[in-house]
């Protein structure tokens, strides 16, 4: 009885602290003069009022701080606010304090407010569409672009595949590129051809210095690799954290050994609810061919790109039959393919094709640089694909 009685009193000082405001900032961060002790609802409240952006940017971030959910609308409004765009360094402060709050209470915020802000924060604007995934559908496959660092690409690549939202099969698609290494020989026993690659280092860093009478607000950095404290933001292959910093930073982690490409494959085989080995499709295809006349070679490199291809309409018949694609999708895509060719002939009595329709080409002789080919889509001679693209 004694012990109940002490947790109960403990508990109602914790929520006393919290509601007279003095729970405190972040460690070591002064509270300036303009700030009133005492109740944090109240103080909050008219801090927002104020017409000086630095007590705006208190009020905002004590609303994160105390929990102060009732405070939500006062927190889109600055985002609303046009006059912050244009500002200073206090200004996106006050901008941030607000999106900083806004992410510590769980808030879900309209994408019409959030969209015009990814360009300045986009990290903070995807952690809040994905708070309400199924309403921010529209908006999620708008960001789920090429031009997105791993993170955020995954972030909205893993919500628009978990709810398998109508039109994210044919964004995964056209964007696909497909690279068959082909090795050419010519002769039926040899001794093949092994390859090797390797990972450069990767890392960020910044230079900070926080302006002490503005609030200690939270930048907030995303990963695919997870951290002590890291927060999920979305759930799939490559989940996706977020961390919170007291520094600026746009940079969204990830990217050594970053291939899109096979991601994109994952994707297709996830919306399939298939494994990839059974997918019958990949992004990487490896094949050997034998050929001693040109003519042989042309016809052995073109039945390559025709396997590609027809792999690939495998691909879009599974996609319309489970209803990820429909006709007039399917109609627009068409496969991006590209043969690296490795010629390991012993005698290179004649040049290998660098042009192919329906395909690009990229010939390099062993032991030489490559040599690649602009997209021939009229190249003369080579026998065209099976089925029209």
């Amino acid at each position: 009885m004694l012990r109940r009685v002490l947790v109960c009193a403990a508990l109602l000082c914790v929520a006393s602290a919290r509601a007279s405001g003095q729970g405190g900032v972040e460690p070591n961060h002064p509270t300036p003069s303009f700030v009133r002790l005492g109740d944090a609802g109240t103080e909050a409240a008219r801090l927002l009022k104020s017409g000086d952006n630095r007590e705006r940017a208190w009020g905002a971030y004590f609303v994160g701080l105390h929990g102060l959910k009732e405070q939500t609308p006062s927190l889109v409004s600055i985002l609303q606010d046009e006059s912050l765009a244009a500002g200073g360094p206090v200004e996106s402060v006050v901008r941030q304090a607000a999106l900083d709050s806004l992410i510590r209470l769980d808030a879900e915020v309209p994408s019409d407010v959030l969209l015009p802000l990814y360009a300045s924060s986009p990290n903070e604007v995807l952690i809040l569409l994905a708070r309400s995934p199924q309403e921010n559908q529209g908006a999620l496959l708008t960001l789920f672009t090429d031009g997105e660092p791993p993170a955020r690409w995954f972030a909205a690549g893993n919500l628009l595949a978990e709810m398998r939202a109508p039109g994210f099969a044919p964004r995964v698609l056209a964007g696909l590129k497909i690279r068959a290494s082909v090795y050419v020989f010519d002769r039926e026993n040899h001794d093949g051809f092994g390859t090797g690659g390797g990972c450069g280092g990767c890392g960020y860093g910044t230079d900070w210095s926080p302006d002490t009478e503005l609030p200690p607000v939270g930048y907030y950095a995303l990963d695919y690799v997870p951290s002590r404290g890291a927060t999920v933001v979305a759930r799939g292959r490559h989940v996706v954290y977020y961390t919170r910093v007291l520094y600026p930073t746009q940079d969204a982690g990830g990217g050594c050994g970053f291939d899109r490409d096979a991601a994109r494959v994952e994707y297709l085989a996830g919306l399939l609810y298939m494994e990839e080995d059974s997918l019958g499709f990949t992004a990487y295809p490896h094949q050997e061919v034998t050929c001693e006349d040109p003519a042989g070679c042309r016809r052995a490199l073109a039945g390559v790109r025709d396997e590609v291809a027809r792999s690939y309409d495998v691909l879009l018949g599974r996609l319309l039959v489970d209803g990820l694609l429909d006709a007039a999708e399917a109609s627009q895509l068409k496969p991006d393919i590209t043969l690296d060719i490795t010629d390991l002939r012993d005698k290179k009595t004649f040049p290998l094709p660098d042009k192919l329709r329906g395909a690009k080409v990229s010939v390099t002789a062993f032991d030489s640089e490559p040599e690649a080919s602009a997209d021939p889509a009229a190249a003369e001679g080579d026998p065209p694909p099976d089925a029209p693209r």
